[in-house]
């Protein structure tokens, strides 16, 4: 027989939807207490503070409150402030949630033992601050803080130090937060008693999950087992692996959005996990072909997204866009001229005076000294290197000229030059093409070489008219053609031209899938060589047996800029292709419309698929392989467990298995433990697994709750004081129901 209980059971078995982040970030439970209601009400009775230190969040409240007045994560950012020069701290929520990842929070805690007390330091100043005593000059209220199952001696003694030294607090004492949440479950079973009633407590925390006896009201650490898995490992499994699913989303994902995930959409399996699994496998593939469907069906999580319509243009604006885009041309145009005539008179200048020192020294009017003097000065060697620049720079000139001559000629309107072309001949405007070269004067041969461009620019001109008239009486030809091939049978036209535009298109890709399958074939073939085997399975060398060899000088070729048969059978593909949505753009535009807004990014585009992840996510605490932790699951420990007590306390703790924590409250928790307490048990063993009255705030109420019990008692039985700390040691505290037992460290 057995039995289990649990907060919620039902609560992921929905239908499958789409779902959007909430993003309401961390939970914001900050009741400042004000200053003037402190010193009314908290500082003449010297109320005790209870602090409960979870590695997940912080609880903090004064022993007469009914509810934690302060709740943040246990988190502590510093940067440097924007003007470089000092640095800004903030604590727990005060962090933007947006913009956790990037200030770089960090925890005080190790799993779940505080190592960083600068950290922990600056959440103790936060939470004095928000119970008001943020104006003393002293802590002056006894504190009871909640502390690891048996937490290291160095780490006691540093929070007794920093308690002690730098805020003077009076009276410390230190408690088990799993302890005071068991007993708080129990509490109205044994109002007015501190002891522990035999059972079990399962507890699966922010970082790490435990497994406590209780017999004979006392706590048996000697059978306790910890698991270095909770909450925080899960959102990092969900994040990863989110990462790696959708890595085209990575930048709307986050470790605090895979928090929100995890609590809303996680359960565990009730039952065997693999069984699940099947199910939801076949649920997938098809829902129809199983007789059972899984528990928790696909939800869709819609990332943000903005939809793009795109708008139709008018023909005033088509015109107006056209327009604007000749003018911006032209003033490019413009621009790009106006650099070329300063670089020429820029140039210019400078032969000159090139001109001008070369006549100065061949008609002797500056001496060989004098001249190399000034060849020195402006950055020249010698005299053979100043005559190499200046032919060059002269070079540069003339052709620079010739170039803008031929633009200006192209600019000129098409009825001037046909109308000047019809009354000069060609012997009247390139007299000098027809004159013996060898009576040519050196300006004579320089004006040859211009009328021979602008000759050659002239026929250039000529031939591409009359390519163009010639491309456009064929396209217009070809259009008519069309138009009458349309009116004959408008419903067959379109459908053949569909019909050919798909085949071409899948012509298209299936060469490139042969040509990415030949290239990932020569890569093997090369790293076979690479790695010293022989690519021939033979021995021989058969290279050029195959057609895809032959691909390898292709590629070669194209790298040269070669154009193969290849290459010119895509092109005249290409232009096929755009002449037929040419056509299809004119006689069925609905239909590319409707193609083409298909083509743009919707909805479905941005959205993540959580199915299998809800039941994998919290397993990693029963099989924490899938992370690659090679430690025992949850089942497996408390099977260990169960080994060391013995058969008889076996029995005695199983009746009264209590399950606490924040990372126990995902759907099912109490049915699957159950499920594996059942099968280590023996056969009719009475069983009873149930959750705390308050898995979550259960160590601070039990603690709270614990020092009310004791009323004035609390200082003598459970605290130590100033004295005690400097006479017993740092690492002394005095032990109780709920705290570890003080075993001090061996000396050296």
């Amino acid at each position: 027989s057995g039995s289990c209980g649990g907060p919620r059971a039902s609560a992921m078995d929905v239908d499958p939807q789409i779902v959007e982040f909430q993003d309401t970030g961390f939970l914001v439970t900050y009741d400042a207490v004000p200053r003037k209601v402190y010193e009314e009400k908290y500082l003449p009775q010297k109320t005790p503070i209870v602090i409960d230190c979870g590695a997940y969040e912080i609880r903090a409240g004064y022993a007469s409150d009914p509810q934690p007045r302060l709740r943040f994560r246990s988190l502590v950012s510093r940067n440097r402030t924007k003007d470089g020069k000092g640095f800004c701290t903030l604590v727990g929520n005060k962090i933007p949630y947006a913009e956790a990842y990037r200030l770089k929070p960090r925890s005080p805690f190790d799993r779940n033992v505080i190592c960083h007390f600068e950290s922990m330091e600056h959440i103790l100043d936060h939470v004095f601050d928000g119970l008001g005593i943020n104006g003393s000059s002293a802590v002056d209220h006894p504190i009871i803080l909640t502390e690891a199952v048996c937490n290291p001696n160095y780490s006691r003694a540093k929070m007794s130090q920093l308690l002690f030294e730098c805020y003077h607090v009076p009276y410390i004492s230190y408690g088990i937060g799993e302890l005071f949440s068991y007993w708080y479950h129990h509490r109205t079973e044994t109002k007015s008693s501190l002891d522990l009633t035999d059972g079990l407590i399962i507890s699966s925390s922010h970082e790490v999950s435990l497994i406590i006896p209780i017999l004979d009201g006392k706590p048996d650490f000697m059978s306790t087992a910890c698991i270095p898995v909770g909450g925080l490992q899960s959102h990092r499994f969900l994040f990863d692996s989110l990462l790696l699913k959708y890595p085209q989303h990575a930048r709307h994902l986050s470790l605090n959005r895979c928090h929100e995930l995890a609590n809303r959409f996680a359960a565990l399996a009730p039952g065997d996990f693999l069984d699940e699994l099947k199910i939801m496998q076949k649920f997938y593939g098809n829902e129809e072909k199983t007789g059972r469907t899984p528990q928790y069906s696909p939800i869709m999580i819609q990332l943000p997204f903005t939809e793009y319509k795109p708008k139709e243009e008018t023909e005033e604006e088509k015109k107006k866009r056209l327009k604007r885009r000749k003018e911006h041309a032209e003033r490019l145009r413009t621009l790009a001229a106006k650099r070329r005539e300063s670089k020429l008179t820029e140039r210019q200048q400078t032969l000159e005076g090139y001109d001008q020192l070369a006549s100065q020294y061949s008609s002797s009017a500056i001496s060989e000294t004098e001249f190399l003097q000034q060849l020195k000065q402006g950055g020249f060697e010698d005299q053979d290197d100043f005559e190499k620049h200046h032919k060059l720079l002269r070079k540069k000139v003339e052709g620079t000229l010739a170039r803008m001559q031929g633009e200006d000629a192209t600019k000129e309107p098409q009825e001037e030059d046909d109308k000047n072309n019809g009354q000069r001949s060609e012997k009247e405007r390139f007299p000098l093409l027809f004159v013996d070269p060898s009576t040519l004067t050196e300006d004579q041969k320089k004006e040859k070489r211009k009328q021979l461009l602008l000759k050659s620019a002239e026929a250039g001109r000529a031939r591409r008219r009359r390519e163009k008239e010639q491309a456009q009486q064929a396209l217009e030809m070809r259009e008519k053609q069309e138009q009458t091939n349309y009116e004959k049978n408008p419903q067959d036209y379109i459908s053949g031209l569909h019909l050919k535009r798909q085949r071409l298109i899948e012509a298209r890709e299936k060469r490139k899938s042969s040509e990415r399958r030949k290239n990932l074939a020569s890569k093997r073939r090369a790293l076979r060589a690479v790695m010293g085997q022989n690519p021939s399975e033979k021995g021989e060398d058969d290279f050029g047996a195959n057609e895809e060899d032959w691909q390898l000088y292709k590629k070669m070729a194209q790298s040269r800029g070669e154009i193969m048969g290849d290459d010119s059978a895509s092109e005249e593909e290409k232009e096929e292709l755009q002449w037929l949505e040419k056509l299809l753009q004119k006689y069925d535009p609905d239909t590319m419309k409707k193609e083409l807004e298909e083509n743009y990014p919707q909805a479905h585009d941005f959205q993540i698929e959580l199915f299998v992840e809800r039941v994998k996510l919290p397993e990693i605490l029963y099989q924490p392989s899938i992370i690659g932790l090679e430690v025992t699951g949850l089942a497996e420990a408390l099977e260990g467990v169960f080994r060391t007590l013995g058969a008889a306390k076996r029995d005695r703790a199983s009746k009264n298995i209590v399950v606490v924590g924040g990372n126990s409250m995902y759907p099912n928790f109490c049915k699957r433990l159950l499920y594996h307490v059942r099968s280590i048990c023996p056969t009719g063993l009475p069983v009873k697994v149930t959750h705390a009255r308050s898995p979550v705030l259960g160590s601070w109420l039990g603690a709270r709750d614990f020092v009310n019990l004791l009323g004035e008692d609390f200082k003598v039985k459970a605290c130590i004081t100033r004295k005690d700390y400097e006479e017993k040691g740092r690492q002394w505290f005095r032990e109780h129901t709920f705290s570890n037992i003080y075993y001090p460290t061996p000396k050296k």
